[in-house]
């Protein structure tokens, strides 16, 4: 299967192709995304407040979800539209950090933070209290994160002199990164095999090859 894309000259991805389907993105005089389209049929259409934030989505099926956010742009309530029901709420601290996120099942994600102000830890509860999320996190002194750790699992990730991501343990499996000039990444080793990348001169993805088959 070869993939094709074409841009706008500011950049903007305009058409996607592969596998016989195609998809065009409309924009903003402001450059924000305004639909996506395929066939002449709409399958996603954008809407925005006067603050550039994103204020409703709209599907194929017309089902549209509204975004609302406080005073301070942050985004506080994802409903359903027309009836309003609560897909998501969120919580901050002072500091403007999450604190908490609720979903509409009733699910809810706490979240703890260092003296530094990164994300120390993470858990999830569901209403009848079962714990089903809990994670730890460390930092170098870069702030990249190199632990993660939880119940059943903990990764490692390592970085470069350029704080670019080296090398990642997953629960015992190794992935290997390379990395051109301009910082795009050329290549992922993993034991399963490598995957190398291609960019033109605006850095934009032109090929992936990944076991031995190429997709331009």
């Amino acid at each position: 299967m070869v993939n094709q894309y074409l841009y706008y000259p500011d950049g903007s991805l305009k058409e996607a192709s592969g596998g016989g389907i195609a998809y065009r993105c409309e924009y903003t005089e402001n450059g924000l995304l305004k639909s996506k389209a395929s066939s002449g049929k709409i399958l996603l259409d954008y809407g925005y407040d006067k603050n550039r934030n994103l204020s409703s989505l709209t599907d194929v099926t017309g089902k549209t979800v509204r975004y609302v956010y406080d005073a301070m742009d942050r985004l506080k309530r994802v409903e359903d539209v027309p009836q309003g029901t609560a897909l998501a709420k969120y919580e901050y601290t002072d500091s403007g950090r999450i604190r908490a996120l609720e979903y509409g099942n009733g699910v809810r994600s706490e979240y703890r933070y260092g003296d530094d102000g990164m994300p120390s830890g993470l858990v999830t509860v569901t209403p009848a209290g079962e714990v089903v999320l809990n994670y730890d996190y460390a930092y170098d002194g870069n702030g990249n994160c190199t632990k993660k750790r939880g119940e059943r699992f903990q990764n490692e990730d390592t970085y470069d002199r350029m704080n670019r991501l080296a090398g990642a343990v997953y629960n015992g499996e190794c992935e290997k990164y390379t990395y051109d000039r301009a910082g795009n990444r050329l290549g992922k080793e993993t034991e399963k095999g490598r995957e190398s990348y291609a960019y033109n001169a605006k850095n934009q993805l032109t090929r992936l090859e990944k076991g031995g088959k190429a997709t331009d």
